[in-house]
């Protein structure tokens, strides 16, 4: 009897320093869509310039990130508004430096934007397209809702298929 006390008591705390390990991890909002469009002041269809480099305005940038100002061109706006005179809008958003040649494993989901156009011979020269929640700033540009460090969350890329026939569709 006291063999197998020690025998548990051993397997027990055996058990116990490998749950009570610590987990490299960070706690990660997972967002739904609806979140994401309840929580936004703009959701809208984009095309994406080149994002363009720019000095830190911002109280969040750690020193191993860069702050990046994308011009968004509108092509339709699902919520909000913007002046209907602006074709554009500015998205503020983040990604490591140039000189940082490994990521952090545990860092940020950072989104890229493409920007090529698509070498489809029914839809030539048509930019990538993305949905974005976006979250209005002071200073009357754009971030994404889901915060800097997971951007990844506020911005869907659109796959279009323009190679899609009619003919072939068995939805009819």
């Amino acid at each position: 009897m006291i063999r197998s006390r020690s025998t548990m008591v051993l397997l027990l705390s055996t058990l116990l320093t490998i749950v009570a390990q610590p987990t490299l991890g960070r706690p990660v909002r997972i967002w739904t869509q609806q979140e994401l469009f309840d929580e936004a002041d703009l959701v809208v269809i984009v095309t994406s310039s080149d994002p363009k480099k720019t000095e830190n305005t911002d109280d969040f940038l750690p020193n191993y990130l860069q702050r990046l100002e994308s011009e968004l061109a509108v092509h339709s706006v699902l919520k909000g508004n913007i002046a209907s005179t602006k074709t554009s809008v500015t998205f503020v958003h983040f990604r490591y430096r140039d000189d940082i040649e490994t990521t952090l494993g545990n860092g940020p989901s950072f989104a890229v934007m493409g920007t090529k156009p698509t070498k489809s011979p029914r839809v030539p020269d048509q930019k990538p397209m993305y949905l974005l929640y976006l979250r209005a700033r002071p200073d009357g540009k754009y971030e994404p809702v889901s915060g800097n460090m997971d951007p990844v969350d506020s911005v869907v890329r659109l796959l279009l298929f323009p190679e899609w026939d009619p003919a072939l569709d068995d939805n009819k």
